[in-house]
This record gives structure tokens, C-alpha cells and sequence, in this order.
């Protein structure tokens, strides 16, 4: 518990006041700090002028195996009369081997494939458009959609 206080103390809690509290009370206030995991990772990719992004858990937009995982999950509920836990691990096992799953997973991967590189056109168009914007190549035209004319 005094390393907790030390960290509490560290940023700006009264010591004094965190002598009287006991663990629980203390645990609540550190994670009340709401502080922001930083990672290796991303730091290198800083580093070298790259900005991360990170994407939500189970984001099956760039993530093939999300999409394929649902398929693999309805099959194994429909197929799953049996008991025991080798006999449900051959059956997920049959279940990722078969033809028709592996076809799905190539599809799914090419779907990705084509939302990354839709990504990345859109983000050089974006980019090359902030350029000239940067430069002053753009103008922005805002038309008047009020007529009078019938």
C-alpha cells in the first residue's frame, strides 16, 4: 500500500490525507487518474514519423479473422451434439478445414485487402488535398442553393 500512496502522492493527492484510506479506497483514486497506457511500439513508430492508430478490440473491418470467427461459431453451435472437450476441439478443427470455411477466409481476407487499400486511396487523395490547401492551390466554392428561379 505505500507504493500506492507514493504514486498518489506523486500526483498531487495530500499524503496525509492517503495515510487514512485503505487499499480499496486507494485503488478507486488511482483509477480515477484515468491514465493512458503508452506502448514501446508506438513510441518507435513516433520516432520514426509514423502516428499509430490504434483500432477498437475485434474491429472486423481490417481484421479477416473476426469475419471468418462468427461463420466457425454458427456452424459449431448448429453441428454441436456432442460432449467433452477433445471431441469440441475436433469438431471447431473439422469446421476450420473444410472447403467452403477456407474459401470464406480467402474472401475475407481479400475484403480487407480492398478496404486497406480503399483506406489508403482516400487517405493520399485527403493528403495531396491538404497539400495544396497548404500551398494555397484550393478554393472552396460554397454555391448558394436558394433559388429564385422556377
Amino acid at each position: 500500500m505505500g507504493e500506492l500512496r507514493a504514486f498518489l502522492a506523486e500526483r498531487g493527492h495530500d499524503p496525509a490525507d492517503l495515510v487514512k484510506l485503505r487499499k480499496p479506497a486507494l485503488v478507486a483514486l488511482v483509477k480515477n487518474l484515468n491514465i493512458q497506457p503508452r506502448y514501446v511500439v508506438d513510441e518507435l513508430l513516433r520516432d520514426a514519423g509514423i502516428e499509430p492508430v490504434r483500432l477498437p478490440p475485434y474491429f472486423c473491418i481490417y481484421n479477416p479473422i473476426e469475419m471468418i470467427w462468427s461463420v466457425v461459431k454458427c456452424r459449431f453451435r448448429n453441428l454441436n451434439s456432442l460432449s467433452g472437450a477433445q471431441a469440441a476441439a475436433d469438431l471447431v478443427k473439422a469446421i476450420c478445414e473444410d472447403p467452403e470455411v477456407n474459401e470464406m477466409w480467402a474472401k475475407c481476407v481479400r475484403h480487407v485487402i480492398e478496404k486497406e487499400e480503399a483506406r489508403d486511396r482516400r487517405t493520399a487523395e485527403l493528403s495531396s488535398t491538404y497539400l495544396a490547401m497548404e500551398e494555397g492551390r484550393v478554393a472552396f466554392i460554397v454555391e448558394d442553393d436558394s433559388s429564385d428561379e422556377v
